[in-house]
């Protein structure tokens, strides 16, 4: 129970908001000017096998629940909570044009891209991995996820 719980914290918290880049060049950006600061709550959380498109799992639909508090100097808050035990984490994001990149010392680099819409924060993710027929063994995975502004 304990490693499924950690599972999807693990993979919620890296996927929304990991921390921070190696860029340094003027294309770099942190969130200020972009409209993705505040605090969001994640509505729609999909992973997608790489190796066969057609199976796929939202895991709001099995009670994964996650927010974030994006902050203008790129730092960011994120609690991930499933079967009632919450994990939280700290770190930065880096942002490029709508292209995103999430580094968390715990899980690694994600690249993808986002999109905001009005109060809808989008992010597709790859780089991830899911145990999609639960035999122990994580697959490639992309994620597609949706988050809606708290503030």
């Amino acid at each position: 129970m304990k490693a499924i719980i950690r599972f999807f914290s693990v993979l919620a918290v890296a996927a929304l908001m990991a921390c921070g880049s190696s860029g340094t060049g003027p294309e770099d950006e942190n969130p200020t000017g972009t409209g993705i600061t505040g605090s969001w709550r994640g509505f729609y959380f999909e992973m997608t096998s790489q190796a066969d498109p057609s199976v796929s799992v939202d895991l709001v639909q099995y009670g994964v629940a996650y927010s974030i508090t994006i902050n203008a100097d790129s730092s960011y808050t994120a609690s991930t909570t499933f079967l009632g035990s919450t994990v939280e984490e700290n770190g930065v994001l880096q942002l490029s044009g709508n292209n995103i990149t999430m580094v968390s010392p715990q899980n690694g680099t994600f690249n993808g891209t986002y999109t905001l819409s009005g109060d809808t924060l989008s992010m597709n993710l790859s780089g991830m991995a899911f145990d999609f027929d639960q035999d122990g063994t994580s697959e490639a995975a992309d994620l597609s996820t949706s988050l809606l502004r708290t503030n």
